[in-house]
């Protein structure tokens, strides 16, 4: 699957971006097509150079309760959204962010990520 600025996350059930070590570096921008699937979580690096903002994610009809994180380089949480919407919203910060996206309860489904820098 292949997204707007050319990036190409693969399988998105296995797409290897499981952690904060292993993250994918996304800029300002929509990625449609992602999927949160069982046993899986996802997790994007928002460089510095994508400034103060809004993170978004919106699920997809049919999907489970998917929830967001965004935390800091050092790991630390900086805000979560977990509520029982179809879509979960975060204000960024300035700097290097990480956003995490997972299933309530191991709830899975598909979803669009769309960043965007203030």
């Amino acid at each position: 699957v292949e997204f707007e600025g050319g990036l190409d996350f693969g399988d998105p059930c296995d797409d290897g971006n499981e952690s904060q070590d292993t993250a994918f570096e996304v800029q300002a921008g929509s990625f449609w097509g992602l999927a949160v699937c069982q046993g899986d979580e996802d997790w994007f690096r928002i460089p510095a150079t994508v400034g103060a903002g809004t993170v978004r994610v919106e699920q997809q009809a049919g999907s489970g309760n998917l929830d967001i994180e965004l935390y800091r380089s050092n790991g630390t949480l900086i805000e979560a959204a977990t509520t029982n919407e179809a879509t979960e919203e975060l204000e960024m910060p300035s700097g290097v962010k990480y956003l995490r996206v997972f299933g309530r309860g191991g709830a899975t489904g598909e979803y669009a990520l769309h960043v965007v820098d203030n």
